[in-house]
């Protein structure tokens, strides 16, 4: 993912924590909607704006109503995408220049792509420990195409910046 959505590898991930996201689930075969009173009712409140009430009798129905937008191709499965559903009078969200943005509560950790600058590394690791947020960056597996996911701690840090000194320190000297 880090190569699709992350400036390749440059980007940053903000891991949340899952307030009620919906799990996408994927299929080799399209799902289709098949529940016209459910659909009705859904659509309905959309466009009358009123509030949805749906009973625990209805929510299986419901879940199966909304199956397409929860379903991808199984070659995205290794994303492991979560999804949210909301309908417009949520307070979480708030709405600028017809987008929406969900106002998340908890932020878990940080992590950084392998190819994070170290200008940007430095002002999210300010960040990070001002807000006591614990923070990971992805590593280039030395064996296999696979990356890392490696926390930073205080002392991974100073060690990093020790090493990055005596290298310039040895150009210097030659």
């Amino acid at each position: 993912m880090w190569s699709h959505y992350a400036d390749n590898n440059k980007g940053i991930c903000l891991e949340f924590e899952n307030e009620g996201f919906l799990d996408v689930s994927y299929s080799e075969e399209r799902t289709s909607i098949r529940i016209r009173k459910l659909m009705y009712k859904i659509l309905w409140n959309f466009h009358t704006k009123e509030k949805i009430e749906i009973s625990k009798k209805e929510l299986p129905l419901f879940l199966i109503a909304i199956a397409p937008l929860l379903t991808k191709s199984k070659n995205w499965a290794y994303e492991k995408e979560v999804r949210c559903i909301f309908n417009s009078s949520n307070k979480q969200f708030i709405s600028r220049n017809d987008q929406f943005f969900y106002m998340l509560k908890t932020l878990k950790s940080i992590i950084l792509g392998c190819r994070t600058s170290e200008e940007e590394k430095a002002e999210i690791l300010i960040f990070a420990k001002d807000n006591q947020i614990p923070i990971y960056q992805m590593q280039l597996s030395n064996n296999t195409y696979k990356l890392i996911k490696s926390e930073i701690t205080q002392e991974t840090e100073v060690s990093s910046n020790r090493k990055a000194q005596n290298h310039e320190d040895k150009k210097h000297n030659n």
